[in-house]
C-alpha cells in the first residue's frame, strides 16, 4: 500500500528545503560554481552569482523556515537558482507550488519570481511573481499554480527587479499534483462592450454575442478581472480598424527606474522593460473584438506608484498614463473592428 501510494505522484523537488548540504556554517557570497559544489540538486546560474547559503540567525531575524538551512539570493537576476525535480512534469498537468521569502532588515528587497524550465542553467518560462515584497524578518508563505508546458524538469527562482544589492531569504519549497489538467483545446472569450470586461469560459458555446475571440487557454493567468494574480483596471479603450497597432512607452516625468511587462489578453509581448525618456516601440498584433494591453508592474521604482506613459500610432497626438503597483495593473482595451472606424 505505502509503495502504491508514493507513486501517485512522482515529481517532487530533491532539495526544497536545501538540507543535502556538504556546508557545515554560513557560505557568503559564494560564486555559481562554490555554491553548486556544495548545495546538491541546486544550481546556481544568475548573471553575478552572489548566492549565501545559511544556517545561524544572524540574517533576516531567525533561522530556517524548516530545517537547518536556507539560502539566499540577490535581485535583478543577477542571482537564479534551478531547483531540480526527481522527475519531469507532466505536460499540461496542473501543479501547486509554495515556498516561504523574507526580507533582512539591513537589505532592500524585491518580490520572489518562479520559473519552470527543462534546464539548469536557464530561467525558462516565467509562471509567477509574488504581488507583494517579503516582510522584515518574517517568513511569508507564497503559494502559485503552475502549468506544466514541456515536461519541464527544473523549478527556477530569481528576483526579477532590483539589482545586486536587493536581498532576500528563501526557504521550504514544495511541490503538488492538482488532480486537474488542462486541455490543448480552443476556448471562447467574450467582449461585453457595456463593461469593457472580458469573460473566460471553459466550453466554447455558439457564437451570440458582439465579438468572438479565440486563443488557446492559458491556466490562471488572465481572467475578466486579473493576470498573473494581479487585479487589472482598463484605464482607457479605444477602437481601431487594423489588426496590427504599435504602443510606445516611454516616461514623460521624472525617470525613476521603473521596470514593467506588457501582456495583451493574458499574453507575454515583451517582459522587463525599463522606462525611461525614449519611446519604445512594441509591435503588437491584434484579434476581433477586445484586446486588453496591460502594463505589469515589476517594481515601484524610486517614485511609487509604477507610472508609464503610453501611446499608439493611431492617435499620435495623445497619451495616456497607466498607473500600476504589486496589486494592480493599468490597462489600455483595444477593441479591433475590422469593418468600424479607427478612434480618432
Amino acid at each position: 500500500m505505502l509503495a502504491v501510494t508514493g507513486s501517485l505522484f512522482s515529481q517532487k523537488i530533491e532539495n526544497g528545503d536545501f538540507e543535502n548540504t556538504t556546508a557545515n556554517s554560513d557560505q557568503i557570497n559564494l560564486s555559481n560554481s562554490a555554491l553548486n559544489a556544495i548545495l546538491h540538486n541546486v544550481t546556481a546560474f544568475g548573471s553575478y552569482g552572489d548566492v549565501d547559503i545559511i544556517c545561524s540567525s544572524t540574517y533576516g531575524g531567525g533561522g530556517a523556515k524548516n530545517g537547518k538551512w536556507y539560502i539566499a539570493l540577490t535581485g535583478g537576476r543577477t542571482d537564479i537558482v534551478a531547483l531540480r525535480l526527481t522527475e519531469p512534469l507532466k505536460k499540461n498537468k496542473i501543479y501547486t507550488l509554495s515556498f516561504y521569502d523574507r526580507k533582512d532588515r539591513n537589505h532592500p528587497t524585491q518580490p520572489v519570481s518562479i520559473g519552470i524550465s527543462n534546464s539548469n542553467s536557464n530561467e525558462g518560462k516565467l509562471v509567477y511573481t509574488s504581488d507583494s515584497f517579503p516582510e522584515v524578518n518574517k517568513w511569508s508563505k507564497r503559494t502559485c499554480t503552475i502549468k506544466a508546458s514541456n515536461n519541464e524538469q527544473f523549478i527556477t527562482v530569481f528576483m526579477e527587479s532590483g539589482s545586486v544589492s536587493d536581498w532576500v531569504n528563501i526557504d521550504h519549497f514544495t511541490l503538488s499534483e492538482s488532480n486537474k489538467t488542462v486541455k490543448d483545446s480552443i476556448v471562447e472569450i467574450v467582449s461585453l462592450k457595456k463593461d469593457s470586461v472580458l469573460i473566460m469560459n471553459d466550453v466554447v458555446k455558439s457564437p451570440d454575442t458582439t465579438f468572438i475571440v479565440h486563443h488557446d487557454k492559458q491556466w490562471v493567468q488572465f481572467n475578466k478581472r486579473r493576470l498573473n494574480g494581479r487585479r487589472y483596471e482598463i484605464q482607457k479603450s479605444i477602437s481601431v480598424s487594423e489588426d496590427e497597432i504599435s504602443v510606445f512607452l516611454w516616461d514623460k516625468n521624472k525617470v525613476d527606474g521603473d521596470i514593467v511587462s506588457v501582456y495583451r489578453n493574458g499574453e507575454l509581448i515583451q517582459e522587463n522593460i525599463s522606462i525611461t525618456k525614449e519611446k519604445k516601440e512594441l509591435r503588437i498584433q491584434l484579434e476581433s473584438g477586445s484586446n486588453v494591453i496591460t502594463v505589469f508592474a515589476l517594481n515601484l521604482g524610486k517614485i511609487p506608484p509604477n507610472t508609464v506613459a503610453m501611446g499608439t500610432n493611431i492617435q499620435k497626438y495623445k497619451c495616456i498614463t497607466l498607473v500600476s503597483d504589486l496589486k494592480m495593473s493599468g490597462s489600455l482595451e483595444v477593441i479591433y473592428e475590422p469593418n468600424g472606424l479607427a478612434t480618432k
